[in-house]
């Protein structure tokens, strides 16, 4: 989902379902559960869902999850960033080497 995609009518929320051959794109006034219901993908969806960690999906109980890298990535990449301010802030400059 891309939130904001700013288009009439209010909608909040841009959600895009894939596969190899289809791609679904759906423009919803809403961000959550109540959208991608709408959307009519992941309802009943039994194949591998990949997305980023929004709690929307957990809820889909008749797929399999996988967290997406990319993600993955940016969480790692943001907490990384905060431990090194930590480490600054209390001047453990031992911890979490910069040229590591």
């Amino acid at each position: 989902m891309r939130p904001g995609c700013g288009w009439p009518g209010g909608c909040n929320g841009l959600h895009v379902a894939c596969s190899a051959l289809f791609t679904v794109l759906f423009c919803h006034a809403k961000r959550g559960k109540p959208a991608t219901d709408a959307a009519g993908v992941l309802p009943g969806f039994t194949g591998i869902a990949v997305h980023d960690a929004l709690v929307t999906y957990a809820r889909y109980t008749t797929a399999t999850h996988a967290l997406c890298n990319a993600h993955l990535l940016l969480v790692l990449r943001r907490n990384r960033m905060q431990a090194l301010r930590w480490r600054e802030d209390l001047g453990l400059q031992f911890l979490l080497r910069p040229d590591r």
